[in-house]
C-alpha cells in the first residue's frame, strides 16, 4: 500500500473517539481547491512496516482508523489492507469521493468498513471543472458517483454526504447538490480552508464562514435527517 501520510491522533473524526487518520498516495481527480496535495506523492510517505508498527503499539489508546487520501478506492489491495487493520480490533472510516461503488459494496460486504464519508464536490453541470476531470469520461463517473449515493442509501452501512463550500461554490449551487442528493441520513457542509491549494489561483477563492453556512444549513437541513456545518480541516504533519 502507498502511504503518504499519517495524523497519529485525532478526537474530530468519529464523533470524539481518539483516532488516526491515514493517507493513501494517489488519486483520481485533480481538484484545484484540494489543499491535501502533500498527500498524493508516496515518495516522501511512510514505510508500510512503520505504519503496522504503530497500529499495533496503539491498541489501547486509539479506537478508530480513519483512511483518507488521495482517494482510497483506486487501491486493489485496499481490501486486504482493511483486513489488517479490522484484525487489530480498530473501526474502519472511508473517506472516499463515490467514483467505485463496487470497492464500497464489496468492503461493506465483507464487513471492513464502518462508516463511509462520501464527498460530493460539486452540481453535475459543475463537476469536471471542479474536479479536473475530462468532459469526455465525465458522464461515466457521474453514472459511479449515483450508483455510490444508491448504495449508502440502502443502509448497508453508516454514512454521511458532505461539500466542502467555498465561493467556488454558489448557494445555488448547493441547492443544486441538494436535490441531487437528497433524501439522505447526514450531509454536512465543510467551510473550505483556501490555504496550499493545488491551483494556486483557486486560493482567491474565500471560505463562506460558518455563520453564513449555519443559515444555509438552516435551509437545507429538512431534506436529511441530520444536517451540519464543519470547519475544514487543515491537517498536521505527515508523521
Amino acid at each position: 500500500m502507498l502511504i503518504a501520510g499519517l495524523q497519529k491522533f485525532s478526537l474530530g473524526d468519529w464523533a470524539g473517539e481518539p483516532a488516526c487518520v491515514i493517507f493513501l498516495a494517489g488519486c483520481n481527480y485533480q481538484c484545484p481547491w484540494c489543499n491535501y496535495v502533500d498527500y498524493f506523492d508516496p515518495v516522501a510517505g511512510l514505510e508500510e512496516k512503520a505504519l503496522w508498527k504503530f497500529l499495533e503499539e496503539q491498541t489501547d489508546k486509539l479506537k478508530v482508523c480513519v483512511i483518507s487520501g488521495g482517494e482510497p478506492t483506486i487501491h486493489p489491495d485496499l481490501p486486504d489492507f482493511l483486513r489488517g487493520i479490522k484484525n487489530l480490533g480498530y473501526k474502519v472510516k472511508l473517506e472516499t469521493n463515490g467514483s467505485h461503488p463496487q470497492m464500497l459494496a464489496d468492503l461493506t460486504k465483507d464487513n471492513l468498513i464502518d462508516f463511509i464519508s462520501l464527498d460530493v464536490k460539486a452540481p453535475k453541470e459543475k463537476y469536471g471543472f471542479l474536479i479536473g476531470f475530462p468532459q469526455d469520461s465525465l458522464n461515466y463517473l457521474l453514472s459511479q458517483i449515483d450508483q455510490s449515493l444508491a448504495f449508502l442509501k440502502k443502509g448497508s452501512v453508516d454514512y454521511e454526504l458532505k461539500t466542502t463550500v467555498g465561493t467556488f461554490l454558489t448557494p445555488d449551487d448547493v441547492w443544486q447538490i441538494v436535490h441531487w442528493i437528497k433524501p439522505a441520513k447526514k450531509y454536512s457542509l465543510i467551510n473550505f480552508q483556501p490555504r496550499g491549494t493545488l491551483d494556486s489561483g483557486f486560493g482567491a477563492f474565500e471560505p463562506y464562514g460558518l455563520e453564513y453556512l449555519a443559515r444555509l444549513r438552516d435551509k437545507i437541513a429538512p431534506f436529511f435527517e441530520t444536517c451540519e456545518v464543519r470547519e475544514g480541516a487543515l491537517r498536521p504533519g505527515l508523521f
